[in-house]
């Protein structure tokens, strides 16, 4: 007995879709600690690994360590060409978790089952864009987003929930781990200079054109990009160290806050924590997509 409703292909494929972002996130080695549907679409809950890994692609690893750190993925479905909608005042939560230590991703499927997803930064700069009012729904169409790479997207979640806040405040280091492992001296220099001069500041070092720490840490914050076209000594050096001259001294300005990567007190504990967030993002930045 035909119960009079009916089922499309695309519908099928849209599911199927949903169900291999589940997937995937299983691959990149998450624990989903559970998952809730509604109108909105799916909505999973990630307790991420310790390190970037592909289960699937490593068949000689029996198991492996999770982190404290946690996520949030949205699904939706694109079952037309028009793009899904988002509730304004759930883009604005998702954003206040990020800022709490749990990112949220945006992963819409289109017909075919194809995926890309939208960081939190993608969503915020979204919000900024947006003029409906908080209890309203926007289209996506807006919206950035990025075409979903396995091999990129394990690292990228590893940067993200490692270092959020630092993400959301900084305009540079979102696009440049989602380069396709070519990274331009001009972006890589920017970026650097804004994470030393943003811990100079904090520590209270600033130029005064003799030798002395200033130059050092600066060479300290240049090496830890470890990128084959930045090498020290070289003329990216150079126009590295007078861009961070020129930011502190005569623009004064204050680079990327201390807070938004490190909650240690001490300065060079929180020197580590900047060092070790720019090899996070320069190894990412390297990585091509797959």
């Amino acid at each position: 007995m035909r119960s009079g409703q009916s089922r499309t292909r695309q519908q099928y494929l849209g599911d199927l879709g949903e169900a291999e972002v589940y997937a995937e996130f299983l691959h990149l080695g998450a624990s989903i600690n559970y998952l809730t549907q509604s109108d909105s679409g799916w909505d999973l809950h990630l307790h991420l690994p310790s390190d970037s890994i592909d289960v699937e692609d490593a068949s000689d690893l029996r198991a492996w360590d999770l982190s404290g750190r946690v996520a949030h993925v949205q699904v939706k479905k694109q079952t037309s060409t028009k793009s899904p909608g988002l509730k304004v005042s759930a883009v604005h939560g998702w954003i206040t978790g990020t800022r709490s230590g749990v990112p949220t991703f945006l992963f819409v499927v289109d017909g075919q089952g194809n995926f890309r997803y939208a960081t939190p930064k993608a969503l915020a700069d979204w919000i900024d864009l947006s003029s409906t009012p908080a209890e309203g729904e926007s289209s996506t169409t807006k919206l950035s987003m990025f075409d979903y790479s396995r091999t990129k997207f394990r690292q990228v979640l590893q940067v993200w929930s490692r270092f959020p806040n630092a993400l959301l405040y900084s305009g540079v280091i979102d696009d440049l781990v989602h380069g396709n492992g070519v990274v331009q001296p001009a972006a890589a220099i920017d970026l650097i200079a804004e994470v030393a001069l943003g811990w100079l500041n904090s520590a209270g070092i600033s130029y005064t054109g003799l030798e002395g720490d200033w130059d050092r840490y600066a060479g300290e914050f240049y090496a830890a990009a470890d990128f084959p076209d930045l090498q020290n000594g070289g003329d990216e050096y150079q126009k590295f160290r007078q861009e961070l001259e020129e930011r502190q001294d005569f623009h004064n300005e204050i680079g990327l806050p201390v807070a938004t990567y490190s909650l240690l007190p001490d300065t060079e504990a929180s020197r580590n924590d900047a060092l070790r967030m720019l090899r996070l993002i320069f190894k990412t930045a390297a990585t091509e997509l797959a």
